[in-house]
């Protein structure tokens, strides 16, 4: 077996995702090479990747991930693709005017936004049919095609998955409760709102994540004053003698060398604590997905998706993944920071993403309505609950090439919000603005 056979046999999964994630980045960032612009981001991807260096490779992984992709699609969308590209191919091939035709024929609402020009004068079908030719050669064949219609122009159901962030006792009358925080806001308000959300929508996928921390997580106040800390402190720390709580310590990041900030918290969410359980008037289904972060005792991690700074991944977008998943509507707990990353990474992965504003609640008033902004312009949906069903209903394909126009808008504006958090404290709560807890009912936490 040869190295490329070999490589493609051990990352399919990984493969197909990265040419996913790369073709709407290229569309986003207007690449002039698509090819190096895939190279380049495979390079990222950390898989091992000295058997795919050149670009013969790179062109035979594309066809290989397209007929794979092609063959694990169900029978009737293959036939629906097949005979959508044999009504527009002219000698096994579309060129531009055959996919704007095929595009506009898939959804009528798309043909403006095709004709429409950037700021550079560049249409939005070129941007497009760069991004599907992914060998340059100037046409698209079916494989190139499979690749990107599967991810997002598609007629097949859209699968559509409700994320609840966070919906955790030390969130509402805990250690780190939201009503001793700036904004003063119920972190208990969320939970009939989301048990309505849970009601109203026939979900093809729930998930809910839980901020999981080892007792001695690097974030935790405590364990920094305790000299207890699971990493050092970086070399441009300075002082912190005096480091109190909620103040931003620079700590050694997981590859051993770069900075590190962190806000220190209460110890909070603690694994296996009465801190750590969902409310217990919060109903999911029975059946859901459970995504645990904040679990690295060296590592903090406020996005469902991945830790601050993008080391690890938890299992959430595999899992999302593996189930097709096309929409993901985010809720919880707090708005403008765990709420606010997740969804930021929801969108950076291409996923059509809302944040749904009522099902919400945050820190301080300031950071609430910065970050709404700040999604926003990335391209999240704000929805208040009563308008999920309708927009879980609408037409999708429109919401699929504002998604990958989306992909790198939503990366700057996760760097934005990692550098408020991380940097002056922007929104965080100060000693002096955020209460004590208090004891509710007897009931302890660490």
């Amino acid at each position: 077996m040869s190295p490329e056979d070999e490589y493609l046999d051990r990352h399919r999964d990984t493969i197909e995702q990265a040419f996913t994630k790369a073709l709407a980045g290229i569309v986003a960032d207007k690449a002039e090479d698509p090819l190096a612009a895939l190279a380049q981001h495979l390079e990222m991807q950390a898989v091992e990747q000295k058997a795919l260096r050149t670009m013969h490779q790179i062109r035979r992984a594309a066809s290989t991930v397209g007929a794979e992709t092609l063959s694990r699609m169900p029978a009737d969308d293959v036939v629906e693709l097949s005979e959508r590209f044999a009504r527009f191919e002219r000698n096994g091939k579309l060129g531009r005017p055959e996919l704007s035709a095929m595009l506009i024929d898939a959804c009528p609402s798309l043909e403006t936004r095709l004709e429409s020009s950037d700021e550079d004068g560049v249409t939005f079908l070129d941007r497009l049919y760069d991004a599907f030719d992914v060998n340059s050669d100037g046409e698209l064949d079916a494989n190139e095609l499979a690749i990107s219609w599967h991810s997002w122009f598609s007629n097949a159901k859209p699968v559509h998955a409700l994320l609840i962030i966070d919906v955790q006792n030390d969130f509402i009358s805990g250690s780190l409760s939201l009503s001793n925080c700036p904004a003063g806001q119920n972190g208990a308000d969320v939970v009939p709102v989301i048990n309505q959300l849970i009601d109203a929508v026939a979900w093809d996928v729930v998930a809910i994540s839980y901020d999981w921390h080892p007792h001695t997580h690097c974030s935790f106040y405590e364990t920094f004053k305790e000299n207890a800390c699971p990493v050092p402190l970086h070399d441009t720390a300075g002082d912190t003698a005096g480091a109190g709580l909620f103040d931003i310590v620079t700590l050694t990041a997981p590859d051993g060398s770069s900075a590190m900030p962190q806000t220190l918290w209460p110890r909070h969410c603690v694994q296996g604590s009465w801190g750590a359980a969902l409310h217990d008037e919060l109903r999911p289904p029975a059946e859901h997905i459970v995504v645990y972060k904040g679990t690295d005792p060296g590592v903090d991690s406020y996005s469902a998706f991945y830790d601050n700074s993008k080391y690890k991944q938890t299992t959430l977008l595999s899992d999302l993944r593996k189930r097709g998943v096309t929409h993901v509507h985010i809720c919880g707990l707090a708005l403008d920071i765990c709420v606010a990353f997740s969804a930021l990474h929801a969108a950076e992965e291409g996923f059509v993403t809302s944040c749904i504003d009522d099902a919400c609640r945050g820190v301080s008033a300031e950071g609430i309505s910065s970050q709404k902004k700040l999604m926003v312009d990335a391209g999240v949906h704000l929805l208040q609950a009563a308008d999920v069903p309708a927009f879980a209903a609408a037409a999708a394909a429109d919401q699929y090439v504002v998604a990958a126009q989306c992909v790198s808008r939503a990366k700057e504006a996760h760097r934005s919000l990692l550098s408020r958090v991380q940097g002056s404290g922007g929104h965080m709560p100060s000693p002096k603005k955020m209460q004590s807890p208090q004891k509710m009912n007897g009931a302890q936490w660490p």
